[in-house]
């Protein structure tokens, strides 16, 4: 089938053409395509996501980076070329084109704050080029007053700043994690849907037929009995539940963003949904008399650990409140490593962070490896890397869980985050509430990451 008729075809009868979020779901999705070469899988052009040449955010006031003056009918290339370039019509409205294409264009120049229409024809990424050589860059359209003046010096239709160059999922999910072939996307930018072998992804053109892998979303259900606590007795927690219910599927939406969650209450017998416990069962069942202990600072699977405490204390640690966890973040304080945002490439190992403007020379090739690794190739889609406490670097499994440090770009400062996720979760929560997962590009910043994993909060 070709492409769409093969997303049609998922949807219909499962759930989705397939999604591939990290390692382990490429392994599954290797296992399932075996030897039978490119198959149609979900990947596809990211039509929403316009971006600016101009990158530096301090550019634009709230709100200016999105301001649009699309023509009656446009954007209209859609999933039929996975790069689109945008033109300004001499009307003043704007259209997108494939970027090849050969026109004049705008170029704006921060040490003057003005604009530049030049006349000569030329593709949009050549026209990038002589503006970031002769000027700032190409023109970033920021609101109605700059619309006009750039109307008003036009001779044509000419290319401006906006541009989008990106992938998304089939059923809308964010795309991270990637397993591209060797100078794959190709630029054939009309060849815009994703297809995967055993091995990794091409881009396709979309009216070709191929075999194509769907998958199902399978619901886990789980029924937790969780205590609340009040020192108020006379607040109404049957009152309260909605208004519970929904700060609970608010933290596992932040936790998990790719994940879909319904939470409902079940009744008890009664047909309340609350009980009140006796206070001394609560105290005694809260453990505050017991001292954790670390049971063994060797790496253990979970059922070997419980059975190594079970045999030498009495079980794995119980956290139960603030006062345990502290106890527990005290105990493991710098034992364990933190994700930074080098990842696998085909032919190296690259940053999370793509802007090319944030590296001095060198700075993308800094290295801090520990001995002996990295210990695999860095075509190998499973490693990502983390910081151990000692400031040295390791390759780990990308679906490892750990705490991970991200980039602000806005204040040029590092953030750890302690709470353990898998590379790619960390590298999505970082690009949603700051710049991107930490890029080390020099000794300095890496004695700056290697206090934070050591001197993390308590």
């Amino acid at each position: 089938m070709k492409w769409i008729q093969a997303q049609n075809y998922c949807r219909k009868t499962y759930t989705n053409l397939a999604t591939v979020h990290n390692a382990q779901d490429f392994a599954e999705l290797s296992e399932v395509i075996g030897s039978s070469g490119y198959l149609w899988f979900g990947l596809q052009p990211d039509t929403e996501a316009w971006e600016w040449s101009l990158e530096n955010q301090d550019h634009y006031d709230e709100g200016e980076a999105d301001f649009r003056m699309w023509n009656n009918g446009e954007p209209s290339y859609g999933i039929s070329s996975y790069m689109a370039c945008v033109a300004m019509l001499q009307n003043g409205n704007w259209d997108d084109q494939l970027c090849e294409n050969l026109l004049p264009f705008y170029c704006y120049n921060k040490k003057t704050s003005s604009f530049t229409f030049v006349g000569v024809s030329k593709s949009w990424g050549d026209a990038q080029s002589h503006c970031r050589d002769h000027y700032t860059d190409l023109a970033s359209v920021r609101n109605q007053s700059e619309s006009q003046q750039l109307k008003a010096i036009a001779t044509s239709t000419a290319w401006i700043g906006l541009y989008r160059n990106s992938w998304k999922w089939s059923d809308g999910s964010t795309f991270s994690f990637t397993n591209w072939f060797s100078n794959s996307p190709s630029t054939v930018v009309t060849s815009s849907c994703g297809a995967s072998s055993s091995v990794n992804w091409v881009n396709s053109n979309c009216i070709y037929t191929r075999k194509f892998v769907c998958f199902t979303a399978v619901s886990m259900r789980k029924v937790l009995k969780v205590q609340l606590k009040t020192t108020n007795t006379a607040v109404d927690m049957e009152g309260l539940k909605e208004n519970i219910l929904e700060k609970f599927s608010q933290r596992l939406n932040e936790h998990s963003p790719n994940e879909e969650f319904k939470l409902r209450w079940l009744k008890e017998p009664d047909g309340k949904t609350f009980n009140k416990d006796d206070e001394k069962e609560l105290d005694k069942s809260s453990g505050q008399d017991q001292q954790p202990t670390v049971c063994n600072q060797v790496a253990k699977d979970w059922s070997s650990a419980k059975q190594f405490c079970r045999n030498k204390y009495t079980d794995l640690a119980c956290v139960q409140n603030e006062q345990d966890l502290a106890m527990v973040n005290k105990l493991t304080k710098g034992l364990y490593s933190v994700w930074i945002g080098l990842q696998p490439d085909i032919e190296a190992w690259r940053w999370s962070l793509g802007y090319q403007n944030y590296y001095v020379e060198g700075g993308t090739e800094f290295r801090m490896w520990a001995s002996n690794e990295p210990n695999v190739g860095p075509g190998y889609y499973k490693a990502c890397v983390a910081m151990l406490p000692s400031g040295e670097w390791t390759d780990q499994a990308c679906g490892d869980t750990y705490p991970f440090i991200c980039y602000y770009k806005n204040t040029s400062s590092f953030i750890y985050v302690n709470v353990s996720e898998t590379w790619e979760n960390a590298q999505s929560y970082c690009r949603v509430k700051h710049t991107d997962l930490a890029s080390v590009r020099n000794q300095s910043e890496n004695e700056q990451l290697k206090m934070m994993l050591n001197n993390s909060p308590t």
